[in-house]
């Protein structure tokens, strides 16, 4: 008969064999399920979060992203070893859990022994190929994480810990079947599919005293592991997964910010992120289903010229914080029924501020809100979102801000605009072209909302001139606020004056209804972004376009007569970071590009990996001090394309890069897509 003997060689009686099981179990159990309530105790320290709506969806999450693996396999090298680990584990899971069903249920309860023939021969080889595959992973982690060292990658006693668990688990599992084969293989020839095995036997001594030695050494090691999932390295095994299913669904606000409630800028003692409990459950979560990757960090913009942010760090200094701090939070919460400001003013260890003192001012200023650590996070976590209520904390409660912040914010609140121009300056990029105004027309297509950087930049008013003379050629119905426009409030909100932002939107909402305005195009992603996906929370809903989507739509409608022999250099496009990250919007301006007849070479961080100008998150107003600039970064990488020339969508974008080819190689220019669309006109 093709099978073999579960549980042979333990050296106790089948009955007890059992019952010892049974006892492991319900042992085991017990004390996960004792852990996984103190820790779940910590977690909700924080703020509601509701993150179980839409069930469907976020099981669809769990079993794509967890199961599949298909965000870790995204880094190819780490992730195939994950992979690996992962299904190696999944599979021997498979096999012990069929041993169990075989022993407690088929033959006691339906008396069928499944286990054996075919069956038995699959089986065999199955776990031995996964549980190699598992073992060859955890050798090759310890390898990249100790001799290959890459820099993301910071070594603590849990990492070492883990790995040589992990391998003393799987290592014991060969060396209990190679010993059982070595005593019993000769007679058994279809042995030899548990490969793994099979070739351990035949180097083991014939010893079934070894076997039991073995067999109760990898007993205890496989308990112990089960024992200590919940807490340290192994936490994510749960915390991972469950994150993926807790992912922010909604794409319709992807990458918005949370409003503060209107009533709270009236009675609210704070504002944004001070303490560990202004933080969401969600928030303290994200921070224990951290693994310490690295893909944060190593996509990082600030990070990676030098700045003092890295948002892996971001995350584990509030994760050291939240553990030293919330049982003591929890305690006290516990005894005042859930009242959370009691449960703080209770833990007198819990003074320590996390703006200041857990993260520094200098670290969340670096951020460029570029969005790109939550891009490549492989568990979803949302660092920008703590970063922004560190900032809002910081300027609306504390005050404190960088002086140049400071200056614009106030240029934002008295004229309107970043630039502090004058309302009656709105008008002066279209001087000559006889832009015609929403006051004095009720025929219109589409608002053409040209955006501070449009109306007052040197360099943007040429954008916004081609674009309205494309509009022209194409015979588009639009008009303009003029004086009456003002800024979109992207500045205000990234900056962290929420109320600003929300007074100055509340004012261009109710301006929006008095002309009736239906469809709205921008030159600017940052103002197409927050009409699309900020406004709708204070009930703005509007049909959004950026003018890279309208140019297409107007070709493909055959509006527009171009020569596409005129546009003949060879040309790189740079993905902004509101466009593409935060909207998902990539093809259109390459589409416009081959039509124009352009010959577009790709950086090699592009579309969803693009590499931030370093002017997202308010930075356009902010100077750089430290050792590299980021649009320096980013324009090398153009530079390294061979390129003749750089497109791109966004104001912000062009002045940061053209900066950059100003002291790196003055004979190239940055475009605006409008631009080359203008200059292919027939």
């Amino acid at each position: 008969m093709i099978t073999r003997e579960i549980g042979w060689n333990s050296g106790l009686p089948h009955w007890l064999l059992i019952v010892m099981d049974i006892v492991l179990f319900l042992a085991i159990a017990g004390v996960v399920v004792y852990k996984l309530r103190k820790r779940t105790a910590l977690w909700r320290i924080g703020k509601p979060d509701k993150r179980t709506d839409q069930l469907g969806r976020r099981i669809k999450s769990a079993l794509t992203e967890g199961l599949f693996q298909r965000a870790v396999l995204k880094d190819r090298y780490p992730g195939i070893l994950h992979a690996m680990l992962f299904f190696g584990f999944v599979v021997l899971f498979i096999g012990t859990s069929l041993l169990v069903v075989q022993e407690y249920i088929a033959t006691p309860i339906f008396d069928w022994y499944f286990f054996q023939g075919n069956f038995y021969i699959v089986y065999s080889f199955l776990l031995d190929l996964f549980g190699l595959l598992a073992l060859a992973a955890v050798v090759l982690f310890t390898v990249r994480r100790y001799v290959q060292k890459p820099a993301r990658l910071d070594n603590q006693s849990e990492d070492s810990y883990a790995l040589i668990l992990l391998f003393l688990v799987l290592l014991s599992g060969f060396l209990v079947e190679g010993a059982r084969l070595a005593v019993e293989g000769d007679d058994k020839p279809y042995e030899k599919w548990s490969f793994v095995g099979w070739v351990l036997g035949a180097v083991l001594p014939r010893s079934k005293p070894l076997h039991m030695i073995l067999w109760w050494v990898h007993l205890a090691l496989a308990v112990w592991f089960l024992v200590v999932i919940v807490g340290g390295k192994f936490i994510h095994i749960i915390t991972s997964w469950a994150n993926q299913f807790f992912r922010d669904l909604d794409e319709q606000s992807k990458g918005a910010i949370k409003p503060i409630p209107a009533e709270e800028f009236e009675t609210a003692e704070s504002f944004g992120i001070a303490r560990l409990e202004d933080l969401t459950w969600k928030q303290i979560f994200d921070t224990d289903a951290c693994t310490r990757c690295g893909r944060c960090q190593d996509a990082c913009p600030a990070f990676n010229t030098r700045k003092p942010l890295s948002p892996k760090k971001l995350m584990q200094d509030i994760k050291i914080h939240w553990l030293e701090v919330a049982p003591a939070l929890a305690a006290a919460k516990a005894k005042t029924s859930g009242d959370r400001q009691s449960a703080s003013n209770g833990a007198e260890i819990e003074r320590k501020a996390i703006n200041g003192e857990v993260v520094l001012a200098e670290e969340t200023w670096a951020c460029t809100n570029c969005r790109a650590c939550v891009e490549v996070c492989p568990v979803f976590i949302e660092h920008v979102d703590v970063i922004t209520g560190l900032r809002q904390n910081l300027v609306m409660a504390e005050g404190q801000m960088p002086n140049e912040l400071q200056d614009t914010l106030r240029k934002l609140e008295t004229q309107g605009n970043p630039w502090g121009m004058g309302s009656h300056q709105r008008l002066d990029w279209a001087k000559g072209l006889e832009a015609p105004l929403i006051k004095d027309t009720s025929d219109t297509e589409i608002l053409y909302f040209v955006g501070c950087a449009g109306a007052f930049a040197d360099r943007n008013q040429k954008v916004a001139q081609s674009f309205v003379k494309v509009l022209k050629a194409a015979g588009v119905k639009f008009a303009v606020l003029g004086e009456e426009e003002q800024c979109c409030g992207d500045t205000a909100r990234r900056a962290g004056n929420e109320y600003l932002f929300q007074m100055t939107a509340r004012q261009n909402i109710e301006l929006f209804k008095q002309y009736n305005i239906k469809t709205i195009v921008t030159t600017c992603p940052h103002g197409y972004h927050t009409f699309k996906k900020e406004y709708p929370a204070f009930e703005g809903k509007y049909e959004v376009y950026h003018h890279t989507e309208y140019l297409m739509e107007l070709l493909e409608q055959g509006r527009l007569k171009i020569d596409a022999s005129r546009i003949k250099q060879r040309l790189t496009y740079h993905d902004s970071c509101f466009l593409g990250r935060y909207n998902d919007v990539y093809e259109p301006a390459r589409q416009v590009l081959r039509r124009l007849g352009g010959r577009l070479v790709e950086m090699e961080k592009t579309r969803h990996h693009s590499f931030c100008c370093g002017a997202g998150g308010a930075r356009m107003w902010l100077e750089e001090e430290k050792d590299q600039r980021v649009n320096m970064v980013r324009t090398e990488q153009a530079l390294a394309t061979g390129a003749e020339g750089v497109v791109t969508a966004c104001p912000y974008c062009l002045t940061m890069i053209q900066d950059g080819l100003d002291e790196l190689k003055p004979e190239h220019k940055c475009r605006d897509v409008a631009e080359l669309v203008e200059a292919a006109l027939v």
